[in-house]
């Protein structure tokens, strides 16, 4: 049985957009928009696994 302490976050980072094309990987200021998405999620320490769910391969290595 999962307790609280056993939280999987699952963080969506699609390659394409309507508004702006590869918006995960635009860079604000040092890192990619998806960087700090999960760093944010990190220092909640909401959850103890973090999982990328991508349909584009440079997405994904962004996120390892």
């Amino acid at each position: 049985m999962t307790g609280p302490e056993d939280l999987l976050a699952i963080v969506p980072a699609r390659g394409g957009s309507k508004g702006i094309r590869g918006k995960n990987l635009i860079r604000i200021g040092d890192r990619p928009l998806l960087g700090h998405t999960l760093d944010a999620l990190r220092a909640s320490g909401v959850a103890t696994r973090i999982v990328v769910s991508s349909d584009d391969p440079p997405v994904g290595r962004c996120a390892a």
